[in-house]
């Protein structure tokens, strides 16, 4: 949900101090680059098919910035669900190859204390 948070830096640096050591923080993140936002766009449906209440998105890039701002040290992010699962469309991977990592619909964020 770190997509809805105002301040996505303080939530994962709160988070942090919650955690016990050794403890760890499961984001599941919508992917800016994601091959359903990809499709939208060219077809003139992006604001339609798109949801608003986002207050940001992530590609890659920017997840790794905020992470290194965080106080987590050790992070790992995975790439999930690769393809069309809008509406009445599915057809999708649930784990994408990685030469196509930037268009997973989903970044498995997994931050370790």
């Amino acid at each position: 949900v770190i997509e809805h948070v105002p301040n996505d830096l303080r939530a994962i640096n709160e988070t942090y101090e919650a955690l016990k050591d050794g403890g760890s923080l499961l984001l599941l993140t919508p992917n800016r680059n994601r091959l359903t936002r990809i499709a939208a766009r060219m077809l003139g449906l992006e604001k339609k098919l798109i949801y608003s209440e986002h207050l940001r998105e992530y590609g890659f890039s920017e997840l790794i910035n905020l992470i290194s701002k965080s106080k987590f040290k050790q992070y790992s992010i995975e790439g999930s669900v690769l393809g069309l699962h809008t509406g009445p469309f599915l057809f999708y991977l649930k784990r994408s190859p990685l030469v196509l990592r930037n268009f997973v619909n989903f970044w498995e964020v997994q931050l370790k204390k």
